[in-house]
């Protein structure tokens, strides 16, 4: 069982989050005393407000998530780290579990999400279960170079665990700003498949409608009424997009 909060230091990674910084910190000190912000150039207020916070900011030249975790893992006073993003809170029941959990090394600790359109919580389609695994001991896990969804790597001896509780994940304003978002990701997508020298296949073609059959239908996304159509209806575009992005990549080579 951990002694005290500052057996944990937490990273986060920005990049012009003045409207949500404030509130991440807060919430993340309730689990470390240290708060450690890599941010990429930010021409907002949030280097200014996450040292008024009481976090430690260093500045990084952007070279993808994964490459600044680790850059802030390395800055952090502990060994343990909890990676977390601006736009996401500690629940009570989390906090509890974190300072509770009897850690070990091997294991990769993991949390729910629960995401938000605005003040709405999207409790179904594919976003549920949205499990990120964000909590481990920087001695033996690292997070790959990927330019988009960076993961946690552990040893092959390495097993996971999800903790009680959920982060709440304030994701969107709106449906514009998940639109927007999703193409940022489209666009990253295309450049990692066009590094993997991948191209399209029939598959490829087929995904976008099958995406929004899953996460409307079989995932039950029409439980969360418009918003369940819309998100459904925006991922499944982002896959076309991805891969016309793809297309265009592979013909300008």
């Amino acid at each position: 069982m951990l002694d005290s909060k500052n057996n944990i230091s937490v990273v986060i990674i920005t990049g012009n989050e003045e409207s949500q910084i404030t509130d991440c910190l807060n919430s993340c000190l309730q689990v470390s005393q240290d708060l450690v912000v890599v941010d990429s150039l930010s021409d907002d207020g949030t280097l200014l407000r996450a040292e008024a916070a009481g976090a430690r900011v260093f500045s990084k030249k952007w070279e993808g998530y994964g490459k600044a975790k680790n850059f802030g893992a390395e800055k952090a006073k502990h060994d343990w780290i909890l990676s977390i993003d601006a736009d996401e809170r500690l629940d009570p029941q989390m906090v509890g579990s974190i300072l509770n959990q009897e850690l070990d090394k091997q294991v990769l600790y993991g949390f729910r999400r629960l995401n938000y359109i605005g003040t709405t919580a999207i409790k179904y389609g594919e976003w549920n279960p949205d499990i990120k695994f964000r909590f481990y001991h920087r001695a033996t896990a690292k997070w790959n170079h990927a330019k988009v969804h960076e993961q946690l790597i552990g040893a092959p001896c390495h097993t996971k665990s999800v903790l009680p509780g959920y982060i709440n994940h304030y994701s969107y304003r709106d449906i514009q700003e998940l639109t927007l978002k999703l193409d940022h990701y489209a666009r990253l997508g295309a450049i990692k498949m066009a590094e993997g020298n991948e191209s399209p296949n029939l598959f490829s073609f087929l995904k976008p409608s099958f995406r929004f059959i899953k996460s409307y239908y079989l995932k039950g996304g029409f439980l969360d009424g418009k918003l369940g159509y819309q998100i459904a209806k925006e991922n499944a575009r982002a896959s076309k997009k991805k891969l016309n992005y793809l297309k265009e990549s592979l013909k300008n080579d």
